[in-house]
């Protein structure tokens, strides 16, 4: 595989990205709205910052398996970077926006999700 990444590589971040979705998921229901009802925040910010959350973790989880498989693709160094950047930057900046409330952090999230649909389009055409 060409690139700066082996597919070993993409397999291992793939399986651990996808126990850390997992256990953000978790979090994301079981303790953020705790941390967050500590910090004031009113009944409608925790839940929009919960669904925010769950937005993250889905996307985490999705595109962990996809990192499983992208070494099976025909360009791998160019989809599984593709995916792992634009997944930590997507999942990132929505994790940060919905555990601090402050939304200028998001600012990331349409690169990571730009890089995702890249992720996926050299699925289809390469």
């Amino acid at each position: 595989m060409a690139g700066f990444i082996t597919a070993n590589a993409l397999q291992r971040i793939g399986g651990v990205l996808g126990a850390v979705a997992i256990a953000a998921g978790a979090y994301g229901s079981h303790g953020l709205p705790s941390r967050l009802k500590r910090l004031e925040f009113s009944t409608e910010e925790v839940d929009r910052n919960k669904a925010v959350w769950a937005t993250a973790a889905s996307y985490h989880l999705l595109h962990s398996a996809v990192l499983l498989g992208s070494p099976l693709f025909a360009a791998p160094h160019i989809t599984g970077p593709a995916i792992l950047v634009g997944m930590l930057l997507f999942s990132g900046s929505c994790y940060a926006v919905a555990f601090t409330g402050d939304r200028s952090v998001g600012k990331l999230a349409p690169v990571g999700g730009m890089l995702m649909i890249a992720g996926w389009a050299s699925i289809a055409l390469l």
